[in-house]
């Protein structure tokens, strides 16, 4: 399912050729030396003809090698998403050599800086390649998970991020660490789309309700592995009572993320590795189990410290 989609930002449908796509993404280029490329693959994204390929390679020795390309939204004048929750992305990962796990981040920047105006350069949570779907699959990055990675300085640099002055879009290639030899990573993305909770707009809008998924899912957690904190996504086409609990291996209770009435939607939850009592738990292999109206689903996840 593709999620409750209701404003397009790119699907890569409307370039013609590689020097039109580059055209348009106007920033492309690496942190720390190495190499970063876009390309037009005209094999096929998310169902359609065409998707942006990212081609990330770097060299060891360079400390959390970084490849990204952008582009300015609306001619650079702001952009207000005060009305919706995230961001939601198409990939499907091409390729991944040498050092792993490698990852892609969306990043929004604030501020025109033409009357000091800066703002902050904020990025969404991580979406390793190797938890992709081989077919390629939607991910959902929450504007609440964004955090903030250094601003420009100006009057809206202030940690936070500011959804009714975005100026510009990015999609970055990243490993942590230093690697110890060349590697590299290739990427279809597509569909670069902002969308709203289906449960909010529910309440206000009855006529939506083609929008909502049309059966239970429990997706697979992201990142994972994951140190400190992951995300689980769940889809329930109807509303009721929902258990979303936490075991060990062992099949010992360790902390309950859901426990009551939720509405139909598209939802998730983050886990930061804590039991039921705030504490934290040992790096391993832990469950999580859904229980949704008839619905009983469950899947693995690894805390690695």
């Amino acid at each position: 399912s593709t999620g409750p989609i209701f404003s397009d930002i790119d699907d890569f449908e409307s370039y013609t050729s590689t020097t039109s796509l580059t055209a348009m993404w106007q920033w492309t280029g690496v942190v720390s030396g190495n190499s970063m490329a876009i390309a037009l693959n005209t094999s096929g994204g998310s169902g359609s003809t065409q998707a942006m390929q990212v081609d990330f390679s770097f060299s060891s020795g360079q400390t959390n090698p970084k490849g990204y390309t952008g582009r300015s939204l609306n001619n650079g004048n702001a952009v207000d998403w005060t009305t919706y929750d995230g961001i939601s992305i198409w990939l499907k990962g091409l390729s991944e050599t040498g050092n792993t796990p490698q990852y892609v981040q969306v990043a929004l920047h604030e501020g025109n800086g033409g009357s000091g105006n800066w703002g902050d350069k904020m990025e969404s949570a991580k979406v390793y390649l190797n938890n992709l779907n081989p077919a390629g699959e939607y991910v959902y990055l929450s504007f609440a998970d964004f955090t903030d990675y250094g601003g420009f300085g100006g009057t809206r640099d202030n940690g936070v991020l500011d959804l009714d002055d975005i100026r510009s879009i990015f999609v970055f290639s990243k490993y942590d660490g230093t690697p110890n030899q060349t590697s590299s990573a290739s990427f279809l993305v597509d569909d670069l789309q902002n969308y709203q909770n289906t449960a909010k707009i529910s309440e206000t809008n009855p006529q939506v309700s083609s929008l909502l998924p049309d059966k239970y899912a429990l997706r697979q957690n992201f990142p994972n592995p994951f140190n400190p904190v992951t995300t689980i996504q769940y889809d329930l086409p109807s509303a009721g009572d929902v258990q979303l609990v936490i075991y060990d291996i062992l099949g010992r209770e360790i902390t309950t993320l859901v426990n009551g009435r939720m509405e139909a939607g598209f939802h998730q939850i983050r886990w930061d590795g804590r039991d039921r009592m705030g504490e934290k738990v040992a790096s391993g292999v832990y469950i999580y189990l859904l229980k949704a109206g008839d619905y009983i689903g469950s899947k693995k996840l690894v805390l690695m410290k």
